[in-house]
């Protein structure tokens, strides 16, 4: 993991504002939420609602990473994977929950 000291015009993404100092990391950063935030310095925030309790669990980020890197070994934008990754694992974790 990067050990990362995030500006804080970069965690204001939370409240769908301003990608502030994105483009100085030349990265994809996507926030993990209720809302997940996806950002990256030539594009407008992505925000997916996926609003799903059984997420914030343990190793979920772990799985999410996987998928997002899953995607994005298919040589597409990094964003693209980042955006899909989000939706997937939401519906995955809305199908637990049933």
């Amino acid at each position: 993991m990067l050990s990362i000291h995030w500006p804080r015009q970069l965690v204001i993404l939370r409240n769908g504002q301003s990608a502030g100092n994105v483009a100085q990391f030349d990265a994809v950063v996507l926030l993990k939420g209720k809302t997940s935030v996806i950002a990256e310095s030539k594009h407008a925030c992505l925000h997916h609602n996926g609003r799903c309790v059984s997420l914030a669990t343990g190793g979920s980020g772990d799985a999410l990473a996987g998928i997002i890197g899953g995607l994005a070994a298919r040589g597409v934008s990094p964003r693209e994977p980042a955006a899909w990754g989000s939706w997937v694992h939401g519906q995955a974790g809305h199908r637990l929950e049933r």
